[in-house]
Order: structure tokens, then sequence, then C-alpha cells
């Protein structure tokens, strides 16, 4: 029905000469074709509307279209093209002062360089995004950066200063109700504890985390949860188990 919709509010904008209504439209197919998994068609819809906006000098819609443009291009495995993008989107949010777009940016970065094991360039864009973050009291977005900047510490061995992020993070998601994040938060500390094999009660705290995934019905962290389980069960080499989970 979207689609239906979109179809016919370009062809009445081409009609008409309507450049803005002509942007929307393809703004609106780039969309569709993500939530389609259509990637390189809203690569093609998302440009299409990038220079119709250009065109009229709306800045603030050529970055959104930008930041799509680099979402698909991440998607498809297309890193250079989606860093090209992203730094792109990054300059228009600073220059109109859009800081939530520009936290944004940067974390789209850090998730980039997490990929592709540059964790010390993850570890500064997420550091530079919390400090605007913070300034701008972006409370949201402060527990979401403060849990990948968590992960990224401990991919590089700064084990406590993960786990302190870690456990602000999740607090600050607790707080704010976005159960789904104190969930992810509260699986990464475990995963640490695991690793570091600190934590007496590993049992107990892992059937307690598979307890809350499935309460909540977050499906993406009960996977995660077996996986754990399964390393546990290897650290205490007991294979069977281990395929078990």
């Amino acid at each position: 029905a979207v689609e239906n919709f979109a179809e016919m509010a370009l062809k009445i904008a081409t009609k008409a000469q309507d450049s803005r209504g002509q942007a929307e439209a393809y703004f609106t197919f780039g969309n569709l074709a993500n939530l389609q998994g259509n990637y390189h068609d809203s690569l093609r819809f998302f440009n299409q509307a990038k220079d119709y906006f250009d065109n009229m000098q709306l800045m603030g819609a050529k970055g959104r279209c930008l930041n799509n443009l680099g979402v698909a291009s991440y998607l498809l495995g297309q890193w250079s093209e989606a860093i090209y993008y992203w730094e792109k989107f990054a300059v228009i949010c600073e220059k109109l002062g859009e800081r939530t777009q520009w936290v944004n940016a940067l974390n789209n970065f850090a998730f980039l360089y997490k990929d592709r094991g540059s964790f010390q360039q993850a570890k500064r864009s997420l550091e530079q995004a919390l400090t605007i973050a913070r300034k701008e009291g972006l409370e949201r977005f402060e527990a979401t950066l403060l849990g990948n900047l968590g992960e990224v510490l401990w991919r590089i061995g700064e084990v406590e200063n993960a786990r302190s992020a870690l456990q602000e993070a999740q607090k600050k998601a607790i707080e704010l109700g976005a159960t789904g994040e104190a969930i992810e938060n509260q699986r990464r500390l475990l995963a640490i504890d695991i690793d570091e094999n600190t934590e007496t009660n590993l049992e107990e705290s892992l059937r307690a985390l598979q307890k809350e995934t499935q309460e909540h019905k977050v499906k993406n962290e009960e996977a995660h949860s077996f996986y754990l389980w399964g390393k546990y069960w290897l650290q205490q080499h007991e294979p069977e188990q281990a395929y078990e989970a």
C-alpha cells in the first residue's frame, strides 16, 4: 500500500515538475527497498533523492539520504563506501548543528570500525559521540554509546574500564525503561565474567539472563545466551554440554 502511494506521488510530482515531491517519493522507495532487503535498489533510490535535495539546497534532507546510503552500503559489506557517505553526513550534521544526528553518525562509524577490527578507531568515535551526547543531555544515546564503548574496551583488553562502562550503561538503560538494551548489557557483562572467570555463580547468572530474554521476548539476546552457555561449558571442559547449548 505504501509503495502504491509512493508511485502515485511520484507520478503526480513528476507531472507537476515538483522536485521536492519527487525527492520525497524516491526517499520513500529507498526506505521500502531497505525494509525488503533490496539494498542495491535502496542505493539507487536514495541517490536519486539526494540529487534532487542537493539541487534544491536542502542540506538536512540530503543528510538523511547520505546516512541511509551509508547504512545500505554497510549492509552490503561496502565499508569504504559506507565511510564515504557517513563522513559527508557527519559534516552536514556539524554545519547544521544537528547534534543528535551527528552522534548517530559517529556511532555508525564505530560499528563499522569494530566490524573491521579497528577497535581504537571505534573507541575514538564512541568517546567523541559520548562527549557530545552528555553535553546535549541525550540520555538515550548516552546509554547506547556506553554499552557499545564497553564492548570495544573489552575487545582491546581494557577489562575494568569495559566493566565500568557497561555497568553504567545497564543502569541508565533500566532507568530509561530500555529493557532490551539493559538485557544486552547484562549479557555483555556476563561474557566478560566468563572470559575472565571472575564470577563465582556463573550458572545461576546464565539462567537469570536466559529467563530475562524469554520473559521479555528479546530473541536476539536469547540466541546470544545459548552461545554464552556454550562458552561456559567449554571452559568447564564439558564439550557435550557445550554442543547441546
